[in-house]
């Protein structure tokens, strides 16, 4: 009778050890599968974040389809490296200030890339001759922003009539060689400034702008094609003919050149 006491105490007790290991094992399998479905949650919800972030950021290759191709290069380096794209401005006073066309490129190169990708630093000099801004190299502070791109007017208008267009050349050639010390790598574009109506002298100049370009291998900016003929009378709706200075609807028409250039329109 002791003897079945003692066999019922052991069976009773290796009994509750195997519900015991059991209920563990039970739990750590819980555990185990709550930790695989934790895991494919939040795979699930990066994959999702990563799909929604791709879709929501622009194609910089679509974008700069338009562009010398060193130009896109320097911008596809910076996108890929996750950094702000630096696209600067030397010109004359359209290049910055409210309602100029610099403002208004600017609203659609951000609108484009995200203005979180890529930043439009203008900088444009009223009435200034391209001798004395290369002489006192008012510029300095933009290049030292170490740009991307850079796009540079001339100052062939403000120089019209009062500068010889060799040394307006010459200033850009020393204008040139700062910007390849500040960055070597920045990328020039050359653009003209504004047409004007009936132009004689002025429209010289600007072609040997032109050949200047062709001669160094740099890219330039025909943004004249855009304009109406410089002989018509409609050219007088976008640039002023007493100043020479293109009007809101001048300023806008070479934002938006220049804009689908950056843009891939």
């Amino acid at each position: 009778m002791k003897k079945k006491k003692v066999l019922y105490v052991l069976i009773f007790i290796i009994c509750l050890g195997s519900l015991g290991y059991g209920n563990i094992q039970y739990k750590l399998k819980l555990e185990d599968k709550a930790e695989a479905a934790k895991k494919d949650l939040e795979d699930q919800c990066a994959g999702s974040k990563e799909r929604k972030e791709s879709s929501t950021m622009p194609d910089v290759s679509a974008l700069t389809k338009n562009l010398p191709e060193n130009a896109q290069e320097v911008i596809a380096e910076r996108w890929k490296a996750g950094e702000t794209v630096k696209v600067g401005a030397i010109g004359s006073e359209t290049t910055s200030g409210e309602d100029s066309w610099g403002t208004l490129f600017q609203q659609k190169l951000q609108a484009a890339y995200g203005k979180e990708h890529i930043e439009f630093l203008p900088k444009g000099f009223k009435n200034e001759w391209s001798i004395t801004v290369i002489k006192d190299k008012k510029y300095q502070p933009l290049l030292d922003q170490r740009l991307d791109v850079l796009l540079i007017e001339p100052f062939l208008l403000n120089d019209n009539g009062k500068i010889n267009i060799r040394d307006t050349l010459a200033s850009l050639d020393i204008l040139l060689a700062d910007v390849k010390r500040a960055n070597p790598e920045t990328v020039v574009l050359l653009q003209p400034p504004n047409p004007i109506y009936k132009p004689r002298f002025y429209l010289d100049q600007v072609n040997q702008l032109k050949r200047y370009a062709n001669e160094k291998g740099m890219a330039y900016i025909n943004h004249w094609s855009a304009w109406p003929d410089q002989e018509s009378e409609e050219l007088k709706m976008y640039v002023n003919t007493e100043n020479h200075q293109p009007t809101k609807k001048g300023e806008q028409l070479w934002a938006d050149d220049l804009a689908d250039l950056f843009t891939g329109k």
